[in-house]
């Protein structure tokens, strides 16, 4: 019986996922870099326990909403040239 590295199938299923996912990493971050909001929806008057208002408070840090878009990109690059 063949291991789990030999069979193609399962090679190709990873290989697909790590572009996938190192895409949609490099997509999120080019909106941090460009200093936009991640997303549309305000996030100033969602609950304080709400994803948004983490979105905001991120996005109203500056420096640091770009730092975590470079860091998306290079993640993302690392995953798509598969090291």
């Amino acid at each position: 019986m063949r291991s789990l590295k030999q069979k193609i199938y399962i090679q190709l299923f990873i290989i697909y996922l790590q572009y996938l996912i190192g895409g949609a990493f490099v997509f999120a971050a080019i909106v941090k870099i460009k200093g936009e909001r991640f997303t549309t929806l305000d996030g100033t008057n969602a609950p304080m326990n709400s994803p948004f208002h983490l979105f905001e408070t991120l996005y109203q840090s500056g420096l640091y909403w770009k730092f975590l878009g470079i860091g998306q990109v290079v993640a993302g690059f690392l995953l798509m040239t598969q090291r």
